[in-house]
């Protein structure tokens, strides 16, 4: 009878500690906030210096089909005579 009582006790207390350290990481993080907003802020002006200022690299690929039609006469073609 005392085994489940014990354990009972030591779920609560693991849930209490949980919690206690989530404020702890809560509280440790908002107190150093203005590290969060100066990393955020360079790493934002770097990425923008990075993407302004660097040579786009672009890739084109081109397939050009030509179909030659010798039944009909164009305009072109008219005046000359073979």
């Amino acid at each position: 009878m005392n085994q489940p009582e014990t354990q009972k006790t030591y779920a609560g207390n693991m849930n209490n500690d949980e919690s206690a350290d989530i404020k702890k990481i809560v509280f440790k993080v908002l107190s150093n906030w203005h590290w969060i907003v100066l990393s955020v802020v360079i790493s934002l002006g770097i990425a923008f210096a990075y993407l302004r200022y660097t040579a786009p690299v672009y890739e084109v690929k081109t397939t050009m089909l030509f179909e030659e039609d010798y039944g009909n006469s164009s305009p072109l073609m008219a005046g000359t005579s073979a």
